[in-house]
This record gives C-alpha cells, structure tokens and sequence, in this order.
C-alpha cells in the first residue's frame, strides 16, 4: 500500500495487513499497531507520536527521520532497523531489539531503554540525556558523541563499545561493564592516572569551523583572512574531526 502523506491519526490499525507498506510523511500519531503486519514498511519522515507497537517484530523497518515522541515500542524487534535522525524522547523502548540497527544523530532524550539491546548498533551522534539504559546490552555497538548526560546506565554492558568523545558526565554508571573499551577519549568516566596523563597531553578536539593551530582551535576562515593579508598559514595545521 501506498500511503504516503495520509493522515490517519487515531485510527486503530490493529491487525491490519500493512506489509511493504510506504507511509512517508504520513500523520500516523495515536495509532494502534498491536498485531499490525509491518514487515518491510516505510516510515521516513512520519509522524507516530504516541503510537504503539508493542511487540511488534520489524526487522529492517525504516523509521529514518520519523516522530516517534512518547511512542511505545516495547519488545519490538528492529534488528538492522533505520532509525537515524528520528525522534525518541520520552518512548518506551524497554527490551526493544536494536542489533545492528542504524541509528545515528536520534534523540532518545528521557527515553527508556532497560533491558534492551544495541549490540553492534550504529548510534553515532545521539542523544541520550536522561534516558534509562539499565540493564541494556551495548556489545560492540559505536557511542563515538553520543551524549549519555545524567542517563541511567546501571549494569549496562558496554564490552568492546567505542566511545570516542562520547560525554558520560553525571551519567550512573554501577555496575556497568566497559571491558576492551578505550576511555581514553571520553567525558565523565573515571581515568588511571596514566591515562590521565595521556589525557592532558592530546592536542583539543577542534569543533567544524575551526582549525588546530600552534596547539590551539582558532577560527579557521580568521586564519584564512590573516594569511590572505601576508600572515604565514602553516600547511600542517590539523583539521579538528
């Protein structure tokens, strides 16, 4: 079924046959989807506020930029799922399947995650302010930025996560494992005094815009201007990633 940009807001949907269904764009706020056939469908950019789909087995389902704001998807299974760009806050996603799933830069802000699992997940650029992770499974899975602010982390396992620049700042973080996981480049996790000191001795992270110069983030198209002037811009100089 093509549905895209129908508004269905409300509607019960509950053990409809939407197989291979595309709804972009669509309004779908409110909507039951419990017992719902959804196995290849398509929801780039709809709105599912509200939405339930407790339950619900999606494998490879898309969700890319979709609303998904106080959605239930409880036990869903979005194994290799696309969720990227989406908007989670305040969903319940306990016990929601995520391996190998692509999530990068969604808001899971206040969201509940305990118990779920993001093995192998891509979750790049996220953010995770204040959501519960208790208990969830992070196996290999990529937190490089992900902004883990104030979240509940207790006895999550993070063995063999990569956590580049990834923020943990008043994050709870008892009992969590982080086994075969490089700290080093990280916010807010406690550090070895030797990585301490390898800590202080990395040049800054440098933010878009600006460059590494002389051991410092300066403003890059500033340094463009003064050696356009006759200032000597050293080719050297370490683009900030």
């Amino acid at each position: 079924a093509i549905l895209t940009n129908a508004d269905l807001t409300g509607a019960n949907l509950s053990g409809a046959d939407l197989t291979e269904a595309v709804l972009r764009d669509a309004q779908l706020t409110n909507i039951n989807f419990e017992n719902t056939k959804l196995f290849g469908s398509t929801f780039v950019g709809a709105n599912l506020s509200g939405a339930k789909f407790t339950n619900q087995s999606m494998y490879g389902g898309i969700f890319s930029y979709a609303i998904l704001t106080n959605a239930d998807l409880s036990g869903v299974n979005l194994s290799r799922g696309q969720i990227d760009g989406a908007n989670l806050s305040g969903s319940n996603l306990r016990g929601i399947d995520l391996t190998f799933s692509y999530s990068v830069n969604s808001d899971f802000t206040n969201a509940i995650l305990s118990d779920s699992n993001l093995s192998n997940a891509d979750i790049r650029s996220s953010d995770m302010r204040n959501a519960n992770l208790s208990g969830a499974k992070l196996f290999s899975a990529d937190l490089s930025r992900v902004n883990f602010t104030n979240a509940i982390l207790t006895n999550a396992d993070l063995n063999n996560a990569e956590i580049k620049y990834t923020d943990f700042r008043g994050a709870d973080i008892s009992g969590t494992n982080f086994a075969n996981v490089d700290l080093l480049y990280q916010q807010g996790l406690p550090l070895s005094e030797d990585m301490k000191q390898q800590k202080s001795e990395l040049p800054p992270e440098c933010k878009q815009g600006t460059i590494l110069f002389k051991g410092e983030c300066i403003d890059e198209q500033q340094r463009i201007d003064e050696w356009k002037k006759g200032g000597c811009l050293i080719a050297t100089a370490t683009y900030g990633s």
